[in-house]
């Protein structure tokens, strides 16, 4: 034991974050052993601080975060632009249950060092467990605008801010995969169990089902932009404020395409064969020279089949599209948003969608318009932009109309 102490002191010092010299090292020594042997080392480089981070996760392994945070505080009036010792103070604020502070350690580590990818991920964990979904989408509205970000994590924070935007709570499944990644330990230390595959994904990292449903998103839209007689100018600024991450930054590619380059709508897709499949390309095409709306109808149709393949069984969804359609006609009816609502929410059975609703209801009687309401999760992520668009042409009944065809079998 000794002798493996002794080549854990010669070797720490070159890396001190090396996890598996760490994991090593806690799987020797325990309790005050353990900061002991953290100590030494610190003192045999009092100039690193690397070693005082090291130190002050040794304390926290040993339940004594409040050391930590004495330790980490003291370093930070010297050495403030290295985003570990920020991470490990936020990580010791989150233990000793002073959320506040743990977040605004991540948001001066953001600070200093926009991309670095783990604290953003770590502040949208820590309001999602407050169970903050405000601010959470905020933060993820915030992170999808640092482009200097891996790709892959802009793509899971789009996923995530498509659940945000609904007010709902994203699926824990959604939020694993993000997990900070651990690497292999040493042989004497117990290997973890193998994580569980992750779903199958298609370009950027997004599953099928979410690349299908941001496309139909997308294409609804459109085909009630280009049905309402818009220029594309307005109709691209609006599905850019209707989406985030990767695939708003593919509508503004499509507008420089278009607007400033004069390129066709197909040839302005086509540049973009991850999100545009060749078949989508040919209706686009045909419809060009034929009726550009009724094609995109026939698109968002063969779309919806796809999404509802893997949809799973909704016994609310039946109410659901009643309640759609019987909005959808009181809104022609009266004209007034708060009347309609008023009206669906009392035709509906006691149940979700009636709890639905009547949340909107509330919300049309505090003063927002529905375009301007946050719709309950059962509604799915598509009635956002749908609402959007139609109430951009002055159609806006016609939204919940939509709704129902898309979710009808």
């Amino acid at each position: 034991m000794e002798a493996a102490l002794q080549l854990l002191k010669a070797h720490l010092p070159q890396d001190p974050f090396d996890r598996q010299l760490s994991a090593l090292a806690d799987g020797l020594l325990e309790g005050p052993a353990l900061i002991e042997f953290y100590r030494d080392l610190h003192k045999s480089a009092p100039d690193d601080w690397r070693l005082v981070v090291v130190l002050a996760g040794a304390y926290s392994r040993t339940g004594k975060d409040s050391l930590a945070v004495v330790q980490l505080q003291k370093l930070l009036r010297t050495e403030s632009d290295h985003p570990e010792v920020w991470m490990e103070l936020a990580k010791c604020y989150k233990r000793l249950d002073k959320s506040e502070l743990a977040l605004r350690a991540l948001n001066s580590l953001i600070d200093i060092q926009p991309d670095y990818a783990q604290a953003h991920v770590t502040r949208l964990r820590f309001l999602l467990e407050a169970g903050d979904l405000e601010e959470a989408t905020a933060a993820s509205i915030f992170s999808l605008e640092v482009r200097q970000l891996p790709p892959e994590l802009l793509s899971w924070l789009d996923k995530v801010n498509l659940h945000l935007e609904q007010g709902l709570r994203p699926p824990e499944e959604l939020l694993r995969e993000q997990e900070e990644k651990e690497p292999e330990a040493p042989a004497a230390i117990p290997e973890p169990a193998p994580a569980p595959a992750p779903a199958p994904t298609s370009s950027g990292g997004m599953t099928e089902k979410d690349r299908t449903l941001q496309l139909l998103s997308l294409t609804s839209m459109l085909a009630i932009l280009v049905k309402g007689g818009l220029s594309f100018g307005r109709i691209f600024g609006i599905l850019a404020s209707k989406h985030q991450g990767p695939m708003r930054q593919v509508v503004l590619d499509l507008e420089k395409s278009v607007m400033r380059e004069g390129e066709s709508l197909s040839k302005a897709f086509a540049r973009h064969p991850e999100v545009f499949p060749d078949q989508y390309l040919a209706l686009v095409e045909m419809g060009e020279s034929t009726n550009l709306s009724r094609c995109l109808d026939r698109l968002c149709e063969q779309l919806k089949l796809e999404y509802r393949k893997s949809e799973p069984p909704d016994k609310a969804r039946p109410e659901l599209l009643l309640a759609c359609r019987n909005l959808s006609d009181a809104l022609d009816a009266s004209g007034s948003e708060a009347k309609a609502l008023a009206w669906a929410a009392r035709a509906c059975g006691e149940g979700p969608v009636k709890a639905a609703v009547q949340d909107l209801e509330k919300q049309v009687a505090s003063g927002a318009r529905l375009a301007e309401c946050k719709f309950p999760p059962i509604f799915t992520p598509l009635i956002t932009g749908l609402v959007g668009a139609h109430d951009a042409v002055g159609t806006t009944p016609s939204a919940f109309k939509d709704l129902a065809r898309l979710l009808s079998p």
